[in-house]
């Protein structure tokens, strides 16, 4: 129960505040709708005419949906565009606009819209032919009366039930004098005879629900009230263009578009501002709808509550009326002023004195007792203003009586404690009673001390770890290079071949003992190969017979000396 009460707030909570962001994701979605004509458009450049013309049609469509006047899948509707759009866009101008950039097509495609949507509202407005065309003025006059009296039964119904509710509450939630001061009081449970503690806790939450139910309904109203003066704003404001045109193309055949085109787009604009009136509404009513299922989960067992009510209360119209007439001979006693130590007095006279405006004095919780909000668990019942009002900590709180007054004043931190960790098991009263604020101040708070005077946010703290929380054993002798490792390997094997000899004197026995380990050096040598070296022989020909002779065959003459011709020489020296 209270996780779908929750949920129906912040649902509720959401479209009414979030109200543009519904005609965005309206809008947006008839622009996903054209995106692949959109596309088409901007993407093409042809010169065939039968294409051409396809294009053009499809420019009648894209601009007959993205202004919402009709659907384009009628024969009469798309007539009626393509007439408008000729009229400002000839087809012999179209592969002019194929032939721009796709920035210029969508920007000059949204101007057409604009300008054609202008011209069928005007002859729509003067009796004209068109088709597709829906009168807007009177049928969101019609509707924003209809969704106020929905409204106000609606209200009318969830009061009675409130008013219902608090009675039966409140004789089970008894003021008993405290025994230690007759000025206190204590609020007692007691349970009525074909009752039981589960009744009255169901009971207390169908209270919630209908308090929630009351709220969202007055929040309705308020948009549905702005919803109907922007109405009649934009009525009057598109009466007020649409006679400049009727006065600016009156007796004439021919207007500069400069004068003519920026009126049609301003009728234009103004009608979008009627269909996003459409649009809210029509979200308005389907949150009326959803409340009205979620009350009817609740009022399944209200039949409990008209058995356990007496019937003098209930049904007896002249008791009410003696009991009204009494409550007029004796007027409610205000809280005294010096029975208060904590606190600050609010009176009806302040509220007229000091304040302009009754906003500024408006009790705290919606106008609920507040004793019995805490003491009663999530107890709403309403509180009597005509005694007065306290103030703490610039907040004023309402009592039903001026005994409820005087027990909060003794102590009122412990009870507003009191009430946040209430509200923690009770999340459907956080929007209710308006109490995010502090909810999220404490949060870090498991549990909130009825005797705190300040609650402090924040704490200093410090902390200090080890520098080695685990101990760890680091090598210092570690190496990671292979080599380096292979280096000592081999020196540990030379040492473990060599004797180790030490000698004391008697002058040294007091000494400490030194000891020294040395290995020979060992001498190598290496042999390399012998250099040598290459002549290549230096080539010599001459070639003869080129010219000067009948048979043109030419001769080469090879002169190359060889290599080992300086051998011979020699040998040929010695020998001689």
């Amino acid at each position: 129960m209270n996780l779908r009460e929750i949920a129906d707030e912040l649902s509720t909570q959401d479209v009414v505040e979030v109200k543009h962001k519904i005609i965005y994701d309206h809008r947006h979605a008839i622009t996903k709708l054209t995106e692949p004509i959109m596309k088409e458009l901007t993407d093409k450049d042809v010169k065939d005419k039968e294409i051409l013309d396809d294009l053009y049609h499809k420019l009648v469509v894209i601009v007959t949906l993205l202004s919402g006047l009709g659907n384009p899948t009628q024969r009469a509707v798309l007539s009626s565009a393509t007439v408008a759009l000729s009229s400002v866009f000839p087809i012999n101008e179209f592969p002019r606009f194929l032939a721009l950039g796709k920035f210029d097509k969508e920007r000059q495609i949204e101007e057409m819209a604009h300008v054609v949507s202008g011209i069928r509202i005007f002859n729509y407005h003067y009796h004209r032919q068109e088709d597709g065309i829906d009168d807007l003025p009177t049928i969101l006059k019609e509707a924003c009366a209809a969704s106020l009296e929905v409204l106000k039964n609606e209200k009318t119904s969830v009061n009675k039930s409130i008013d219902l509710l608090c009675k039966f509450l409140s004789d089970c939630y008894v003021e008993t004098p405290n025994p230690k001061d007759p000025e206190l009081i204590d609020i007692v449970l007691r349970i009525p005879p074909k009752a039981s503690k589960e009744i009255i806790e169901f009971f207390k939450d169908l209270l919630i629900a209908k308090r929630q139910m009351d709220d969202f309904i007055g929040k309705l109203n308020s948009e549905v009230k702005k919803c109907e003066q922007e109405v009649s704003s934009n009525v009057e404001m598109l009466t007020g263009r649409l006679n400049d045109l009727k006065d600016l193309v009156r007796y004439r055949t021919a207007i500069p578009t400069t004068y003519i085109y920026p009126i049609f787009m301003h009728v234009s604009a103004i009608w979008c501002c009627l269909q996003d009136q459409v649009i809210l509404l029509s979200a308005y009513n389907k949150i009326l709808q959803t409340l009205k299922e979620f009350i009817h989960a609740f009022n399944q067992r209200t039949h409990l509550l008209e058995s356990l009510l007496d019937d003098k209360i209930k049904r007896d119209a002249k008791a009410a009326e003696e009991v009204q007439k009494l409550e007029q001979k004796s007027p409610c006693t205000a809280i005294n002023p010096s029975k208060i130590q904590n606190c600050r007095v609010f009176s009806m006279q302040d509220r007229s004195q000091k304040f302009s405006s009754y906003v500024f004095a408006e009790p705290k919780f919606g106008g609920c007792c507040t004793l019995k909000l805490i003491v009663g668990n999530g107890l709403l019942l309403p509180s009597n203003p005509k005694i007065g009002m306290l103030t703490f900590g610039m907040v004023h709180y309402g009592f039903s009586s001026c005994e409820a007054a005087y027990t909060f004043d003794r102590n009122p931190e412990m009870y507003l404690n009191q009430l946040i960790t209430m509200v923690r098991g009770k999340p459907e009263l956080v929007v209710l009673l308006d109490m995010a604020d502090a909810i999220e101040r404490y949060a870090f708070m498991s549990e909130l001390s009825p005797q705190m005077s300040k609650l402090t946010s924040k704490l200093n703290a410090e902390t200090q770890t080890l520098l080695h929380p685990v101990e760890s054993y680091i090598d210092p002798n570690y190496s990671w290079d292979v080599w380096e490792l292979k280096r000592k390997a081999v020196q540990l094997a030379n040492i473990c071949k060599r004797k180790t000899h030490s000698t004391q004197t008697n002058k040294s026995h007091m000494r400490n003992t030194f000891g020294t380990q040395t290995y020979t050096l060992k001498d190598n040598s290496t042999q390399t190969k012998e250099d040598n070296k290459t002549i290549m022989p230096k080539l010599s020909n001459f070639i003869f017979g080129l010219r000067g002779r009948l048979d043109n065959v030419a001769h080469t003459a090879i002169l190359t000396r060889p290599n080992d011709e300086w051998l011979y020489e020699q040998g040929a020296r010695i020998l001689n």
